[in-house]
């Protein structure tokens, strides 16, 4: 951690480091909840990579579920997403968009009761690092600030 509350980048993962985007995190505790990951190797993309949109999340408004063009899929913040330019005969009938950025849909597991730092806030979700250096996407319900 830096002086000023900024995650020191790791330099492994550029899909994190898009995440942490936020240049503050603040500390958050998980209140009664727990979160556990509801997929195992979601969508991630780089800026400019095509994504073909399917439904929209019901409980989630902000986000449409979306395939990469590694066939990942996953929920993807349609404010993340833009208008494709250059679309291929085979996207004529699929809605195929560019992400605007790096995104990554990991999820983070953790446990009620454990101190997260929390940044960037994406439809409901923070994204968020813990003590062992995991980071995810957490639903913002589940947190509360962490007591001083």
């Amino acid at each position: 951690m830096l002086g000023d509350g900024r995650l020191r980048s790791r330099g492994t993962d550029a899909l994190t480091e898009a995440n942490d985007s936020v240049a503050r995190m603040t500390d958050r505790r998980l209140d009664e909840k727990e979160h556990r990951a509801s997929h195992a190797g979601p969508i991630a993309v780089r800026a400019g990579d095509p994504v073909t949109v399917g439904r929209r999340d019901t409980t989630w408004p902000d986000y449409v579920w979306c395939a990469g063009p590694d066939g990942r899929e996953g929920w993807v913040p349609e404010a993340f997403l833009e208008a494709a330019g250059g679309a291929t005969a085979a996207d004529a009938t699929a809605d195929v968009r560019r992400a605007r950025r790096d995104y990554d849909a990991r999820e983070l597991d953790v446990a009620a009761g454990d101190v997260v730092l929390a940044g960037e806030e994406a439809g409901g979700w923070l994204w968020c690092e813990v003590a062992d250096g995991r980071r995810g996407w957490v639903p913002a319900g589940c947190l509360a600030p962490a007591d001083t």
